[in-house]
């Protein structure tokens, strides 16, 4: 009777292994959890602790090809998190720091003298956007307009009946978004991006959650942009460059990102 209570409702106990998602409120859940479709796909596979991602996480499509997968630390992104396309192409492959992200929180709210992070010295609802997961996967987020700082700084994170409807979007294939697991993650380590055909979009640098060093990025067209970046913003110069290799402009950006100097170089030059 304990086993059939359990099932039915999506709660694991002693790293018991459950497939549905209801679950008695305020009864947490602990260890793996496995949710499967009514053809018996499955949909996601999550390790929890206290009702919050833990461990390895990996979910799929409806086709059963891979969506993504990673590890989270305490509901907070760590490590490689990598997302696929429906067609199997490799589309995001992002680094992420958890313990990192928690000193920087910790220095928002302190406000130091002395500060570390480049993003602690931004007020808190700019800097809280750059490690607000639906922000950095392309999602359109309004800084937080709350008087708490405490609610400033930090996203609250997801509970297992809202994880299961973001992956539940994600598997249906007919939002082209992603939708993370997880609400926090601060980028820090290589960062590549590509598009649906294979291609690669974006690739370079983060630091502490701000691009920085040489990247590489690819427009429409095949143009590729070579610069650098610096605490975030485009520095020094860039060049553009067309799918056959052939210098199409120049730009040269200051410290605050803004483009002081440009040329583009005609078809016969």
């Amino acid at each position: 009777m304990l086993a059939k209570y359990l099932l039915i409702c999506g709660v694991t106990l002693s790293g018991l292994l459950l497939l549905p998602s209801a679950r008695p409120t305020g009864n947490p859940v602990n260890g793996v959890v496995v949710r499967v479709n009514d053809k018996g796909d499955t949909v996601y596979v999550g390790n929890y602790r206290k009702s919050r991602l833990h461990g390895d996480w990996a979910s799929w499509y409806s086709n059963r090809q891979r969506c993504d997968s990673g590890r989270l630390e305490n509901s907070l992104a760590d490590g490689t998190w990598k997302v696929w396309y429906p067609n199997g192409n490799p589309r995001f492959e992002y680094h992420f720091n958890a313990r990192k992200l928690q000193a920087l929180k910790d220095e928002i709210r302190r406000q130091p003298k002395s500060r570390y992070y480049t993003l602690s010295q931004l007020p808190p609802t700019e800097a809280a956007l750059h490690y607000n997961a639906r922000h950095i996967f392309g999602h359109q987020v309004q800084a937080s307009s709350s008087l708490l700082l405490s609610q400033q700084v930090s996203h609250k994170p997801y509970a297992p009946e809202a994880i299961e409807k973001l992956t539940e979007l994600n598997a249906q294939q007919g939002d082209n978004r992603y939708h993370p697991p997880f609400a926090e993650g601060l980028l820090h380590g290589t960062y590549t991006s590509w598009k649906q055909d294979g291609s690669v979009y974006e690739t370079g640098l983060y630091l502490n959650g701000l691009r920085e060093g040489m990247w590489e990025i690819f427009k429409e067209g095949n143009i590729k942009g070579v610069g650098t970046y610096r605490h975030g913003r485009p520095f020094g110069e860039w060049r553009y460059y067309s799918a056959q290799g052939k210098l199409l402009s120049w730009k040269r950006f200051d410290a605050k990102g803004h483009v002081a100097e440009e040329h583009a170089f005609s078809s016969k030059s």
